[in-house]
């Protein structure tokens, strides 16, 4: 069965509360009230952790709705959708201040109302998607680079890259690859791409060296694979930095070497 949706009503007019909360929950979803700005930010932070906050902006008591939703946003990620009567240019001011998903003008049809809600909670979540991949790119142990495959301009350069590395954003959004990789010119860096760019292969894998911004190189295997952005292609490589397998490789090759000795000499 599927989870009910859950929706805070802040409204200070029992009568309106009472209509809208009805229409709600004969439309699928389960709702609360509160009366003042102060009741919504106990009852968040009290444990009602509601999937989305119809707020309204004129309110008893000292906190108004923007208020109240400037309280909220600060301890909780929930989507806002504010109420009002007063759609003059100061009121939409503060609306646009808040981090809010829009606002339903009261005495609306209750369609549109429910509309306005279907949509802020699709437009919350896809947010949240997008700040969870956002965070799982930028925290990747993995170097990772987005660049565009015809001007080969980096688009979002990882933490890693860029501390490994030792260049700033500012710097890497005016560089490609070919700044970091001094065997390739734009020609054979094409090249090595073509399959990709053709559909014949779904990846190219490589090994190279990249270059610091201080001048020292290190040993790096590269994975480049394309994907599809805002209708646009864009590459994707995640770089391996192979310093820690090249230095184990070359004491097991010390070992052996030593060992090959030391078997030689106790035959003789």
């Amino acid at each position: 069965m599927q989870k009910r949706e859950k929706i805070l009503l802040v409204e200070d007019s029992r009568l309106t509360a009472m209509i809208v909360a009805e229409f709600l929950n004969k439309n699928g979803y389960e709702t609360e009230t509160a009366v003042t700005g102060e009741d919504a930010v106990q009852k968040i932070s009290g444990g009602f952790p509601p999937d989305l906050v119809l707020m309204d902006i004129e309110l008893p008591g000292e906190m108004d709705g923007i208020d109240a939703a400037r309280r909220i946003l600060k301890s909780r990620d929930i989507p806002i959708v504010f109420l009002t009567a007063n759609t003059s240019r100061e009121i939409l001011e503060k609306i646009k201040a808040v981090k809010g998903y829009g606002f339903v003008v009261k005495g609306t049809d209750k369609y549109a109302l429910l509309s306005t809600v279907e949509m802020a909670l699709k437009l919350h979540e896809a947010n949240t998607h997008a700040r969870m991949f956002e965070r799982l790119f930028e925290n990747s142990l993995n170097e990772l680079y987005i660049f565009h495959p015809k001007s080969l301009k980096f688009v979002a350069v990882n933490r890693a890259a860029r501390k490994n590395l030792g260049y700033t954003i500012e710097e890497l959004n005016t560089m490609t690859p070919l700044d970091l990789k001094p065997e390739f010119d734009m020609e054979s860096f094409q090249k090595l791409l073509n399959p990709l760019f053709s559909g014949e292969q779904e990846q190219v894998l490589f090994k190279t060296v990249h270059r610091r911004k201080d001048g020292t190189l290190y040993p790096v295997e590269i994975n480049v694979q394309l994907f599809d952005y805002g209708g646009e292609k864009s590459c994707l490589a995640l770089v391996v930095d192979l310093t820690e397998r090249r230095a184990m490789e070359e004491e097991l090759q010390e070992k052996e070497g030593t060992l090959s000795v030391i078997l030689g000499s106790a035959r003789d």
